[in-house]
């Protein structure tokens, strides 16, 4: 059966084609093991046929709209009941730094933008719906045999939230037109999430609950009487030094474990422990999802094991003192108490001090890479 993975970006600027570095990425973290350590043995690339999901130009199209207008973003704000307070005050009446406000633009209003608007949310729904449902079809229709194709999905950050919710629009037949692929005729091989952050926001602005629909383990209860799950397995990773998972964090009922999976780390190799592939690049992260998505033999246990004693838990071991500094900064980021009620101006707050801890550390050993432009 073929098997094909959706990777799904995070917040940021994800053009199209975002995912090549990716895939990348995934090709070299393979080839760490035996059976893919030579150079004529298979790529992942190889062994999975890859389908990128891009929904950034929905945010661009409104930002580059607006020009980084304070006064549209306060208009925006206003016609959407958003109350203007804290950081996105300051933001709207530029007082803060050049490269703070450039950060928030660029990354953090994302996450704001798909909770705050209705019309936001439900174009990158829509978007990231006709982009699933089109390739999942199109390989369907020139998969050979049983006629079946083996789904798995693979995202990061915000591509948490926006995966969870389209998962159960469709698999829960919330849109008619969608049916043939909802969780009572298909099902999704496995979905990996980094820094799930699909609870992250008001409560009175989230409209999908993402512990409480049919994107659960088959054998979870059922999330409905009567009803079907969507996914095989899932596997949900978070480190324990990236506060953004941990502000509202997603913690399923323990009825899900058969064939949930919480992967735990806390590994620091780069300044941005947020990083799509800093996750990626720790085996306790790489082989479950490895072994998920290509088979459970992919990666046997000798070798998993002698990947798992090498790999450390901090590096560049010359930045001992930075990293401590950072664990502390992050720390505090991720204890501190959150106002549920305030969640966008609270995450933007926290983003910002997110922000200023990665610079800081990258800045008191320049051998630690910031890593930023793997969000």
């Amino acid at each position: 059966m073929p098997k094909v993975l959706f990777v799904v970006h995070g917040m940021g600027d994800n053009l199209p084609g975002w995912s090549k570095e990716l895939v990348d990425f995934l090709d070299l973290a393979l080839a760490q093991y035996p059976g893919f350590d030579k150079p004529n043995d298979q790529r992942f690339r190889e062994l999975v046929q890859i389908e990128e999901i891009c929904y950034d130009p929905v945010f661009d199209k409104l930002i580059a709209e607006w020009g980084r207008s304070g006064a549209l973003l306060k208009q925006w704000t206003s016609e959407n009941n958003i109350p203007l307070s804290g950081t996105l005050n300051r933001l709207a009446a530029g007082q803060l730094p050049a490269e703070t406000e450039g950060f928030i633009w660029q990354t953090l209003l994302d996450p704001v933008l798909y909770r705050g608007s209705t019309i936001v949310r439900d174009k990158v729904r829509e978007t990231v719906i006709r982009q699933l449902l089109s390739a999942w079809d199109r390989h369907l229709t020139h998969s050979t045999g049983t006629g079946q194709v083996d789904v798995s999905i693979l995202c990061h950050s915000q591509g948490t939230i926006v995966m969870c919710d389209v998962l159960a629009h469709i698999g829960e037949a919330r849109l008619s037109e969608f049916t043939p692929f909802c969780a009572e005729k298909r099902s999704i091989e496995s979905l990996t999430t980094l820094a799930n952050v699909s609870r992250l926001g008001p409560p009175n602005l989230i409209d999908i609950d993402s512990r409480d629909t049919c994107v659960r383990p088959q054998t979870a209860p059922a999330w409905k009487n009567g009803k079907v799950n969507y996914l095989r397995r899932y596997i949900n990773a978070r480190n324990k030094f990236d506060p953004f998972c941990f502000l509202q964090r997603f913690e399923p009922n323990g009825s899900w474990f058969q064939r949930y999976s919480l992967i735990e780390v806390d590994h620091i190799h780069q300044a941005n422990t947020h990083g799509y592939m800093h996750y990626l690049a720790n085996p306790r992260v790489h082989i479950p999802f490895f072994r998920a998505v290509i088979g459970p033999t992919v990666i046997d246990a000798a070798a998993a094991q002698e990947a798992l004693d090498v790999f450390p838990d901090t590096n560049p071991p010359i930045c001992g003192d930075a990293i401590d500094q950072l664990k502390q900064s992050l720390s505090a980021l991720r204890d501190n108490p959150f106002d549920n009620g305030n969640g966008l101006d609270e995450f933007i707050t926290r983003g910002i001090g997110f922000l200023a801890a990665v610079k800081q550390a990258a800045k008191d050993c320049t051998a630690l890479v910031e890593g930023l432009t793997d969000d």
